[in-house]
């Protein structure tokens, strides 16, 4: 009698708690799902919806709704260097064409005098600030067997590394961007040296483009180590065809494709392209494998598949007679013939004093 007493007690017991334990059984599923090993980063697209945040953007005429973004900042020299950044943008953009926001992504580095003295020397409307987290994300941080994250590697921070991160894919999660088409993405040290004959983000738009950049230089192939073969077990993964050393060696005008980095000066592209789901899945398995603090992975790498691997050769332009400096280096016009170096480089010299070095690469102006 006490044997079927028990019985029947654990019966209704069972059917009481079973949505409990289905529920539990659920939440643990989705906790697996998400570990690195076990390839989450093809929910965080659907799972992780991206801000909706809409902020009222007030334009003039058809302009197209665009956005100047910075990244910023590692210290107080990169600053400095971001109000460089910005006199040049004014000058030469700005006050040739027509007046774009400005939205400064920070993680709290950029001090309210900071923020005053950038709005004396633009418009005070157009300065937007966005605040982003630089942390480690915790997926990465708690993940088995544990990942490891060196203190400096290539020459970065782990702070440093993050902000890759970001660059490379997580900013566009921004909710304020929903308000825009079109964004141009700079860093701080970022100089434009000549007016811009034509409004960039009108270009852009009347050529029917998807993503624009001029290049800097050239990367080590040693910073991406890992990543080509990542890339290519995403391709088989997700059974996409993969045309990538192609698509790669025609973004850079014609170069060989050695697996090393186009660094640009500047990139421009339109919102929806870059924000689409093949290109955000792509960056979180890239993310998911934890490359950008590991192995030191940068955001000019991943960009440069992404593009190559999911926009049409036709619709990504090469800018390649803007003259730019970004850090030490005047952006190379890839494809120039010696003849218009040398002339691009007497210019520039002559106009900003600026010192050329040793011509490890002769497109390469060294600033001193």
């Amino acid at each position: 009698m006490v044997i079927k007493r028990a019985t029947a007690c654990f019966l209704v017991l069972s059917i009481l708690l079973a949505p409990c334990v289905s529920g539990l059984k659920r939440r643990v599923i989705r906790k697996q799902a998400v570990l690195p090993e076990d390839r989450g980063y093809n929910n965080a697209y659907e799972s992780e919806t991206l801000d909706s945040a809409i902020l009222p953007v007030t334009t003039r005429g058809q302009r197209p709704l665009g956005v100047v973004i910075f990244t910023c900042c590692t210290g107080d020299q990169e600053k400095d260097s971001l109000l460089d950044s910005l006199l040049s943008l004014k000058k030469f953009i700005f006050e040739e064409h027509d007046y774009y926001p400005i939205l400064l992504l920070n993680d709290g580095t950029i001090t309210a005098s900071d923020l005053a003295k950038y709005r004396r020397v633009m418009n005070p409307s157009l300065i937007l600030e966005e605040r982003m987290s630089l942390d480690v994300p915790a997926y990465l941080k708690y993940r088995m067997p544990p990942l490891r994250i060196p203190e400096h590697l290539f020459g970065r921070t782990v702070k440093e590394r993050s902000l890759c991160r970001y660059r490379a894919g997580e900013f566009l999660r921004i909710g304020v961007l929903q308000s825009f088409d079109w964004f141009m993405l700079m860093e701080p040290g970022v100089r434009i040296l000549d007016a811009f004959s034509f409004d960039p983000f009108v270009f852009m738009e009347s050529e029917q483009l998807d993503y624009g950049y001029a290049a800097s230089g050239f990367d080590a192939v040693e910073t991406t180590a890992g990543l080509w073969d990542l890339t290519q077990e995403y391709f088989l993964h997700e059974d996409l065809p993969f045309a990538i050393p192609e698509r790669v060696a025609h973004i850079a005008s014609g170069s060989d494709y050695d697996r090393s980095t186009i660094y640009p000066a500047f990139e421009i592209a339109k919102m929806s392209a870059l924000r689409s789901k093949l290109m955000y899945k792509f960056f979180s398995y890239i993310d998911w494998s934890g490359g950008f603090y590991s192995k030191g992975y940068c955001a000019p790498a991943v960009r440069q598949l992404q593009i190559s691997g999911f926009l049409h050769p036709d619709r990504i332009h090469h800018f390649r007679t803007l003259p730019i400096q970004y850090g030490p280096f005047l952006s190379p016009p890839l494809g120039f013939t010696e003849e218009e170096v040398q002339r691009l480089r007497k210019k520039y010299s002559e106009k900003y004093g600026l010192v050329f070095g040793p011509d490890e690469h002769p497109l390469f102006a060294i600033a001193v």
